[in-house]
């Protein structure tokens, strides 16, 4: 039984409000205690003093009974309103690893937009956990998400979403990385002067992009300079298809065969001469005196005297140039008795080098003969054979070198 310290006409009943808010609706509960219970003024009755799943703003007119007597009207202002919470998507996410390390920076404010149908007055914070999400955890906040490094200990973060209600709910994105084409294109690449280079990227990709606009998997080019090639490689997600690139640099750069300067040597020995070759040229330059090996170098040394071809080759491909060259020599002694062997004396190989002329002294210094590139001494002089004796040389090239000797003639 209740005991009322008042008279019940006179009194107005006491309620308590619990306000709607997010994915959550309100009450009204009247607290102070009676057989029944009505919130529109008397109009209807129950037995339950509280009302449910209330959204505002409204308002509600309560009374209670005892019996027949009823009390005086209360009225009780819900405002308060049911908020939804923001409806999102999960999201998988597929990166592409540039360097193929297992380990690749990404924007997480890139997915926002396949969190939820629009993106307009929500906010988005980012979390490595579900919970701290959930809980707004300052802990376990990922606070530069324009740069979040994807590795294998971090696959995945969780995205609080908040609606302009204030409402929030809570999205996983799971990151995924897949790998980028792998390629290898040299740095550099030779074009000899005049001709074409074909550049080829490889085969089994799905598209190719160079920086001359071409879209093919090789391209011919003409001119130097620097050159981009980019494949591209397709792969199927749960998303659709997901394209990587790769991108490789190169460089085209000229060459041509080499051009002559001039080829020195130091002779006059029988087994220990020596010549280099010199060339102007923009290529790289190699050198063989028989076409078969060659060398960086464009010295020769220990030659025996005798007659060489000197090949200078591009070592690009781009020509080789080819000169003859002979290394001098004389004979110390002749003997001119119409034997046959060794009846004239000249210098080996002379008549090669066009405008080399040898003049011939006795020991006093008499110049006895003048001989022409193709010329020999038979060992006369003025048509009469001279004395056995040592006999001097000078010999006059071409360039303005000049060489000194002597030799015997033995009769």
């Amino acid at each position: 039984r209740y005991v009322y310290l008042n008279n019940l006409q006179s009194t107005y009943p006491d309620f308590s409000i619990v306000n709607a808010g997010c994915d959550t609706y309100g009450s009204v509960t009247i607290t102070t205690l009676a057989d029944d219970y009505s919130f529109d003024g008397g109009i209807t009755w129950t037995t339950n003093p509280t009302i449910s799943n209330l959204s505002g703003p409204n308002s509600y007119s309560i009374k209670v009974r005892k019996g027949t007597c009823e009390s005086r009207t209360s009225t009780a202002y819900f405002n308060s309103s049911f908020l939804p919470i923001p409806v999102v998507n999960d999201y998988e996410a597929f990166i592409c690893d540039e360097l193929n390390n297992g380990a690749e920076q990404t924007n997480l404010t890139d997915y926002d937009s396949h969190l939820v149908a629009t993106t307009v007055g929500f906010t988005f914070r980012y979390f490595t956990s579900e919970l701290g999400a959930d809980t707004n955890s300052f802990s376990e906040q990922i606070n530069n998400p324009s740069a979040y490094v994807v590795d294998v200990m971090h696959r995945e973060a969780f995205v609080r979403i908040t609606s302009p209600d204030g409402c929030h709910n809570v999205s996983r994105i799971a990151l995924n990385l897949i790998p980028t084409p792998w390629f290898n294109i040299d740095a550099d690449f030779p074009l000899c002067v005049g001709k074409t280079v074909t550049i080829d990227a490889g085969t089994g990709y799905d598209a190719y992009l160079w920086s001359t606009g071409e879209a093919t998997q090789s391209i011919v080019i003409d001119e130097p300079g620097d050159y981009t090639v980019t494949v591209f490689e397709d792969h199927m997600t749960v998303n659709g298809i997901v394209t990587c690139s790769t991108t490789r640099t190169f460089n085209i750069f000229l060459s041509d065969k080499a051009v002559w300067k001039k080829i020195d040597t130091y002779d006059w020995t029988r087994y220990d001469n020596a010549l280099t070759a010199y060339v102007d040229g923009i290529g790289d330059y190699e050198y063989s005196l028989d076409n078969v090996h060659f060398q960086d170098s464009p010295t020769f040394i220990s030659l025996h005297s005798g007659d060489y071809t000197v090949y200078v080759r591009d070592k690009f491909g781009c020509g080789t140039i080819i000169q003859d060259v002979f290394l001098l020599m004389y004979d110390k002694y002749f003997t001119p008795n119409e034997d046959n062997f060794h009846d004239r004396w000249k210098i080996e190989f002379s008549e090669e080098e066009p405008g080399l002329t040898i003049d011939i002294f006795d020991r006093e210094g008499k110049l006895l003969k003048v001989l022409q590139n193709h010329e020999s001494w038979d060992g006369k002089y003025n048509g009469r054979d001279i004395l056995a004796d040592d006999y001097w040389f000078v010999v006059h090239r071409r360039d303005g070198r000049q060489h000194r000797g002597h030799f015997t003639l033995k009769r």
